[in-house]
């Protein structure tokens, strides 16, 4: 096995993604490959961060909160922040449906586990800004 992964670990590209969840998965190799992320890949992150606080899936697309996901997990493998962290965590605020005691991908859609699921880890990740 360690074989294989020495050769898959020599052809996998670290510097080119087009989605943020592409960087995500990216991340996971060069951590198994023990290698790190180019410097730009944080900066990349931050320029996805909309002005409502949360992340498209790219600079200028909508904000989802699985895209707050996985910019906060790179993010956090960078040892970095967002620019905006108080938007970002009143975006997540604004997907919680107490009605339904579960969390929507954005302000006005429906709840999903799945959802939900990000919105907790992304509230796991940010606990360590005030630690």
């Amino acid at each position: 096995f360690e074989k294989l992964k020495a050769k898959l670990c020599q052809k996998v590209c670290f510097t080119k993604w087009r989605v943020l969840k592409e960087l995500f998965y990216l991340m996971h190799c060069a951590k198994e490959c023990k290698t790190l992320l180019p410097k730009k890949a944080a900066f990349w992150v931050k320029s996805c961060q909309n002005d409502d606080g949360g992340f498209g899936f790219m600079p200028n697309t909508t904000s989802f909160l699985e895209n707050i996901y996985y910019a906060l997990a790179v993010l956090d493998w960078c040892n970095d922040q967002p620019l905006r962290p108080e938007g970002c965590l009143a975006f997540i605020r604004y997907c919680y449906l107490p009605n339904k005691g579960a969390f929507a991908r954005s302000p006005s859609s429906v709840a999903f586990l799945e959802s939900t699921y990000y919105a907790l880890a992304c509230v796991k990740i940010t606990e360590k800004w005030h630690s």
